[in-house]
């Protein structure tokens, strides 16, 4: 089992002292991923929340939504 927890900027050191006080025998392995395709996906996320919130987001009708869901799934069905 994998579990990905989002650590607050400042306190990796001392969260990681706290799974070093815990058994060696529960990990497989203990390690921080700053460049994870999951920290990838979060900052891209909150930057696409930033723009709705601003007002800067491009918006599509759900007819264009759908047209161009449309064409994305026929090039990939054939």
């Amino acid at each position: 089992m994998q579990v990905v927890i989002d650590v607050k900027e400042g306190y990796a050191a001392q969260f990681l002292s706290i799974l070093q006080s815990l058994d060696g025998r529960f990990f497989n392995q203990v390690k921080i991923e700053k460049d994870s395709q999951f920290m990838h996906d979060k900052a891209y996320l909150e930057t696409e929340l930033e723009e709705l919130k601003s007002g800067h987001a491009a918006m599509v009708s759900l007819e264009e939504f759908e047209a161009h869901m449309n064409t994305v799934l026929d090039e990939y069905a054939h």
